[in-house]
């Protein structure tokens, strides 16, 4: 297996499968720098061109595995973080209203006590929303 051969099964398997293809050269299977774009799959196409092993397909494959097991541990974890912190902004709007402390919100709105629950006018809050429970992780978060 050639690196070539690598970097275009990757792209074959990748979303729509045409992403990793800009970020390697078609006729070696290296990286290639890019302005901008798909930054996941210049990812997938940099670590395979870095961790190639042209001596064993097996080899040059399981490394492969390797290095796209790694990204998705890493984001795993960012997106663990990213619910853990929806959950504390959450708790801390729960704690809040219920204190009824009228503590400043962005763009200088206070978090109110009654009416609608306050906090309906913040950006990325839909109708009906009002921010006390915590995230179906599930769901995926909006905004």
């Amino acid at each position: 297996m050639t690196l070539l051969e690598l970097q275009q099964l990757a792209n074959g398997l990748y979303g729509d499968g045409w992403e990793v293809q800009e970020y390697f050269d078609e006729k070696t299977g290296r990286f290639k720098e890019a302005k901008d774009g798909d930054l996941l799959a210049a990812f997938i196409a940099a670590e395979l061109s870095d961790t190639f092993d042209e001596e064993d397909d097996i080899l040059a494959l399981k490394e492969g595995l390797r290095v796209i097991e790694w990204g998705i541990r890493d984001l795993e974890e960012v997106a663990r973080g990213f619910m853990r912190k929806i959950d504390e902004v959450h708790a801390q709007r729960k704690k809040e209203e219920q204190s009824g402390s009228g503590s400043i919100l962005p763009e200088g709105r206070t978090a109110g006590v009654g009416g609608d629950g306050g906090g309906h006018d913040l950006p990325g809050e839909g109708e009906g929303d009002v921010g006390g429970g915590p995230v179906d992780a599930g769901a995926g978060a909006q905004g």
